[in-house]
């Protein structure tokens, strides 16, 4: 008997197509685990901070300190008057710029004035007494009168002394009628205090008016820690920085390092702000645009 010719190849059955399914799974997850097993390190080096190692020399370390302090004229000239007179006119005002010799407080003097004219009256007198005395001095020699003569003669001497004490007198107050009548500007300044009242008297041993000089510059003083101040030295530069002068850069240099000034009651510095570990530290600086009060924030870089 004759079998029957097929079309073609008989079809694969089920359970042979999934096993080989299964085997590629297997194959690539084997391949996946051993790439990112060679190529682990390589991604993440891509992931962490790259680190540059290099060999150590020798430098110089910064030390930087900063703040912020307020500016004050690094020279001043205080005004008196040693008069007692009552103010006539003030013509200034605290942060006026002035020139030299111009007149910043007249005084009213016509009491002085007064009172010289006064005193030139009786000295006047006292040389019409003196004049009669010498006369009567001259009769008393014509009359041979010795004791007359002693007398008169130390009546002169003692008109003649109080001559000359008239005129000491009177030349001192002609001298303080030309000198404290007017206080006048002795430099090209800034009015930075006035205390001169219209009406009133200045107050003894108090300036009438006190003038910065803007050619000798400005500073900053500072109150700093002992270990900050004693990293620096005079001559160190820094720099401030003035919001109000849109943030201009100004350069500066330290004039002064020093334990802060005694008080009068014997401690150094403040009761609200005690010096003690402290030192004072003062930086000069010069800028025509500084007029005194602006704050700057400063900075000192030391190299070490």
């Amino acid at each position: 008997m004759q079998l029957p010719e097929t079309a073609g190849p008989l079809p694969a059955s089920p359970g042979r197509s999934g096993k080989r399914y299964l085997r590629k799974v297997i194959f690539l997850f084997i391949v996946g685990i051993a790439l990112l097993t060679l190529f682990s390190n390589t991604l993440l080096n891509y992931s962490v901070p790259q680190v540059t190692l290099q060999q150590a020399a020798p430098g110089a370390l910064q030390y930087v300190i900063s703040g912020s302090g307020a500016v004050e004229a690094a020279q001043t000239h205080d005004l008196y008057t040693s008069s007692v007179w009552p103010v006539s006119k003030v013509y200034v005002q605290t942060g006026d710029q002035v020139k030299n010799g111009q007149t910043l407080v007249t005084f009213d003097t016509k009491s002085a004035r007064e009172a010289l004219e006064d005193d030139r009256t009786r000295y006047e007198q006292r040389q019409i007494a003196l004049e009669k005395l010498q006369e009567q001095y001259i009769e008393a020699q014509r009359s041979s009168d010795g004791q007359l003569i002693r007398t008169i003669s130390l009546d002169i001497k003692s008109m003649q002394l109080d001559l000359e004490m008239m005129e000491r007198q009177i030349s001192r107050q002609e001298d303080s009628l030309q000198q404290s009548s007017v206080i006048k500007a002795p430099i090209d300044g800034i009015v930075i205090e006035l205390n001169a009242d219209r009406g009133a008297a200045v107050q003894a041993g108090m300036a009438a008016v006190r003038l910065a000089d803007p050619a000798a510059g400005q500073r900053i003083t500072l109150l700093l820690d002992s270990s900050q101040a004693d990293r620096i030295s005079v001559g160190d530069q820094a720099e401030a920085v003035f919001e109000s002068l849109d943030n201009a850069r100004i350069p500066a240099e330290v004039a002064i390092v020093r334990a802060p000034p005694v008080s009068g009651d014997g401690t150094a510095g403040s009761a609200a702000e005690p010096a003690s570990g402290r030192k004072e530290v003062v930086l000069t600086l010069k800028d025509e645009r500084l007029k005194g009060g602006e704050t700057g924030e400063w900075t000192l870089v030391k190299k070490m």
